[in-house]
Formats: C-alpha cells, sequence, structure tokens
C-alpha cells in the first residue's frame, strides 16, 4: 500500500491508528510524570538548603550573579559551604558532602 492511499484509508476519528495514539498518549503522561518529579525535587533541595538561598540572596547585592565563577552557580541557587577538612565539605546547613576534586 503507498503513502498516499493509506493516508486516505485511516479512519478520520483515529487519524494516527490506536497504537500510535497510545503511544503518543503515554508520551504525554510520562514528560507530566517527570515535570511532577522535578517539582518534587526541587521542593526538596530548597527545604534543606534555606540558609544557602538567604546567603544567595545577600550575595547578589554585593556581588554579580551572587558567584565568583559561572561555574558554582547551579538553579535555584548554589550551596555555600561553610567549612572543608581533607575531602569532606560541610554547607551552611551543616550538611557533609565528599568532595572528589
Amino acid at each position: 500500500m503507498d503513502l498516499w492511499q493509506d493516508l486516505v484509508e485511516r479512519d478520520p476519528y483515529d487519524p494516527l491508528g490506536s497504537e500510535d495514539a497510545l503511544s503518543s498518549q503515554r508520551a504525554v503522561r510520562d514528560m507530566q510524570t517527570s515535570q511532577v518529579d522535578e517539582r518534587k525535587i526541587a521542593e526538596r533541595f530548597e527545604a534543606k538548603t534555606r540558609s544557602s538561598a538567604k546567603m544567595f540572596r545577600k550575595a547578589t547585592s554585593v556581588t554579580p550573579g551572587g558567584v565568583m565563577a559561572g561555574i558554582k552557580f547551579f538553579e535555584p541557587y548554589p550551596i555555600f559551604m561553610e567549612r572543608a577538612k581533607g575531602s569532606h565539605l560541610w554547607d551552611v546547613e551543616g550538611t557533609s558532602m565528599l568532595t572528589t576534586s
């Protein structure tokens, strides 16, 4: 069957065909689900890093962009470090992190 004949013979109420329509619906649902997960991740990040958010707001009033180097900035704001010892870093919230650099 050639392409033109295939297009003409398709059901006008299901032009993509039921399998294609289901696949498209799944793709939209998956995209919406991933957006919800991103929102939850952002909310958890913001809840755990309130001091960094406060320091970032203060830093933007005296430093362009709030950081000394653009590579240190990640949305929605960077994490501010309080101290370091060896390969461990602590942010202003007191969370310990292991660094590889």
